[in-house]
């Protein structure tokens, strides 16, 4: 009697990026159907609506920039095993959403609308990078540093104008920075919780 495989570690990954995906994808085409706006917009958030502070994260300028967005979680979710655990990782992806949203909300008020998974995406990287011991120290410190450097570099010249052509509209370098923050304190955050609960055994 052949033996069926029981390794689902691709399961996991494919729940998260399903439930991000999707209800992206479902954005997309009641916006071209019926004209549906679930973007952040700041005025509209300040009036009450504060069901944009998440729903903004899952809107798209277009399908190019929803399609890089789609690609860009495959990789982190393929690369970072603390990503692989869908409740955790869906629970981590929503608090960094709420956190940009309020950093921009407060921190940048002449960021009137933004739209796009890529703030939260940059937040997901650094944990995933700094949590995942299956990398060398080194590596995780060094791409860590490039990917600040990155993030520091657009927020003092500006995001490429070829990557604004691909999406169809302008990048919020805010979003990218705060996304960045956001996931920083996720990381220290995780790692007080560890200290805490170990030290206590």
């Amino acid at each position: 009697m052949i033996k069926l495989s029981s390794d689902k570690h691709w399961q996991q990954p494919l729940i998260i990026w399903l439930m991000l995906i999707l209800p992206a994808v479902a954005i997309e085409c009641l916006e071209m159907l019926a004209g549906i706006d679930v973007r952040y917009v700041r005025s509209a958030i300040l009036q009450g609506e504060w069901w944009r502070l998440l729903t903004g994260h899952l809107d798209h300028l277009g399908w190019a920039h929803l399609g890089l967005n789609a690609a860009f979680l495959v990789l982190l979710l393929t690369l970072f095993k603390p990503l692989q655990s869908w409740a955790k990782t869906l629970l981590l992806w929503l608090l960094i959403c709420l956190a940009i949203s309020f950093l921009m909300l407060f921190l940048s008020p002449q960021l009137q609308w933004y739209v796009g998974l890529s703030g939260s995406l940059y937040g997901l990287l650094i944990f995933g990078l700094v949590s995942d011991k299956n990398y060398a120290l080194g590596l995780r410190f060094v791409i860590s540093l490039i990917v600040i450097a990155k993030v520091m570099f657009e927020q003092l010249e500006g995001a490429s104008a070829q990557v604004s052509q691909i999406i169809s509209g302008p990048v919020a370098e805010e979003s990218h920075l705060y996304g960045l923050m956001a996931g920083g304190l996720m990381v220290l955050f995780s790692f007080a919780t560890k200290y805490l609960f170990e030290t206590k055994k």
